[in-house]
């Protein structure tokens, strides 16, 4: 199963100069390009997703439950749409990042064709989708399985890392979680998020 994954380091202001809204907006600003999904290696020029999105999950342990969110943008940075939900019961956080991912995932496979790029801060799930062997028969193991055979269905999705910092919105939006319904989908930017689109 070959399933098209890349990785992005970003490192914007290593000084401190800006403050993270600034940050998280030159970030989704950055030309966004990725190699195209019959390319392996780097002689394919690459293609110009029409989407981004952001995915992070949170755990509520005084509450027992677990959140997440997905917030989706356009390749200029513009809020499209997003969602965010919330389940019972407490993950690992490990657990908590690949269900975000899987539900990020199943969300766009069914409402946004197109190439795009889905962007998740945690970096041990990222490494895990780009291992090729299948040994992990943990929680987090059939969850990454699950998020290859997504992936592998729609070879024009890429899958990258990035800092947490640079994943603001879909924090904000995963700690709010807890706030809105099971499953809640927005078509205008939530008032929690509304600040880094300002």
């Amino acid at each position: 199963m070959s399933v098209m994954l890349c990785f992005i380091v970003t490192l914007l202001d290593p000084c401190g100069i800006i403050g993270v809204k600034e940050e998280w907006q030159a970030a989704n600003l950055l030309p966004p390009t990725f190699p195209s999904a019959a390319a392996i290696d780097d002689t394919v020029s690459p293609t110009v997703p029409s989407w981004r999105c952001f995915v992070d999950a949170a755990l509520f342990t005084e509450h027992r439950r677990t959140g997440c969110a997905a917030v989706l943008c356009d390749p200029h940075g513009r809020f499209v749409q997003a969602f965010s939900s919330v389940r019972d019961g407490v993950l690992l956080a490990s657990q908590a990042e690949a269900v975000a991912l899987r539900n990020a995932l199943q969300w766009i496979v069914n409402t946004h064709p197109g190439s795009g790029m889905i962007f998740t801060d945690a970096q041990s799930l990222f490494l895990a989708l780009r291992r090729t062997d299948s040994e992990d028969r943990s929680g987090v193991g059939f969850l990454v399985d699950d998020c290859k055979s997504l992936l592998a269905s729609r070879p024009d999705i890429c899958v990258s890392w990035i800092s947490r910092n640079l994943n603001l919105a879909a924090h904000c939006l995963a700690r709010a979680s807890l706030s809105f319904g099971s499953f809640t989908t927005w078509n205008i930017i939530p008032d929690c998020i509304r600040f880094l689109f300002a």
